[in-house]
């Protein structure tokens, strides 16, 4: 089963915020529906990531790198879909202002990744997640 801690740290990562009890329900239902129980490297990650929240992307992103079909990776990818029916989801993931100079900010969006991605990497072979 999924612990409350592992619920907020995912959504507060992807939304910005604190979620209901209607969002834990339905995230815990998935959970549960598609098996996604986690491997002990898996949950060492995650008890990682619930001490240090403010590296939980430098550890998606290794995820991402080094084991995409992770159930910790799919974890995130049901948080980001619940999220995504909400109502409010529209504002959260589609930027309906026009965006000013798309060029440039695109261009400190690829840096942002990159850094993020050696970041990711070093954490990586630090840890022994690898």
């Amino acid at each position: 089963m999924t612990s409350t801690e592992e619920f907020e740290l995912l959504f507060r990562y992807l939304k910005g915020n604190h979620s209901d009890d209607n969002l834990y329900a339905r995230y815990a239902n998935g959970v549960t529906s598609l098996q996604l129980s986690l491997a002990p490297k898996e949950q060492q990650q995650l008890l990682w990531c619930i001490q240090h929240p403010v590296w939980i992307g430098v550890v998606d992103y290794g995820l991402a790198l080094h084991t995409p079909s992770s159930n910790l990776r799919k974890r995130f990818a049901l948080a980001a879909a619940i999220i995504e029916c909400q109502p409010n989801g529209v504002e959260l993931y589609l930027n309906q202002k026009r965006i000013k100079s798309p060029v440039f900010k695109t261009f400190i969006w690829g840096i942002k990744a990159a850094m993020t991605m050696v970041l990711a990497k070093m954490l990586f072979l630090l840890k022994r997640w690898s």
